[in-house]
């Protein structure tokens, strides 16, 4: 069975007054048909949750509100079995090895660039607006995951935002579907440095 190469997905769930917005997902599997992704959020105020998504819209289709490790275990596994039978395949680069997808924030129009790389010549390829708090707090963004389709037309992008708010800080990841074509890619002649990695210095 070929791995299909798609993303991680993540619900960011309010938080209550004065407390952490948090939450982190983990990827557990696909189905065959490619529409659906079955994902595992750890949230510290809801718990575990399984969800399966729709990887076009991010929509929830169905949710498991997790009891315990022992429920867990069991629900994974059934549903691993009977539907997302597909594994992932997680890499910033693309299905032919051609392309590098990488991150990087241009504060002047308040967004977090995601860029492609070949062959030294950079480019964008889309941009996440930056969260902001009243006007001068401004996110920091982090690129955590890159997952290109198996057909290498789409990029599913993870984009981590910190942002301390009036009612305490968020810390939360997004997906971002970006439709892949090169003739679209806004290219940029001069190089840029390493591509960021998560836990790089800013």
């Amino acid at each position: 069975m070929t791995p299909i190469r798609l993303a991680i997905l993540l619900v960011a769930v309010a938080s209550t007054a004065n407390a952490q917005t948090e939450s982190r997902l983990s990827l557990l599997g696909f189905n065959e048909e490619g529409t659906q992704v079955l994902v595992k959020v750890v949230d510290p105020n809801q718990g575990t949750i399984l969800q399966a998504r729709d990887l076009e819209t991010a929509k929830i289709k169905k949710g498991w509100l997790i009891e315990n490790k022992n429920d867990e275990t069991k629900r994974v596994k059934d549903l691993r079995k009977k539907t997302f039978k597909v594994p992932a395949v997680v890499d910033q680069v693309d299905p032919e090895g051609r392309f590098t997808v990488f991150g990087s924030p241009d504060k002047k129009r308040g967004n977090y660039d995601i860029m492609v790389m070949r062959d030294g010549r950079v480019g964008v390829l889309g941009s996440v607006p930056l969260k902001t708090e009243g006007k001068r707090a401004v996110a920091k963004a982090m690129l955590k995951e890159v997952v290109w389709a198996a057909d290498g037309k789409t990029v599913y992008c993870i984009v981590n935002q910190k942002l301390e708010r009036e009612t305490g800080p968020e810390d939360v990841d997004d997906l971002h579907v970006l439709r892949f074509k090169a003739w679209k890619v806004k290219w940029v002649q001069a190089p840029v440095e390493e591509p960021e990695t998560e836990g790089a210095p800013e």
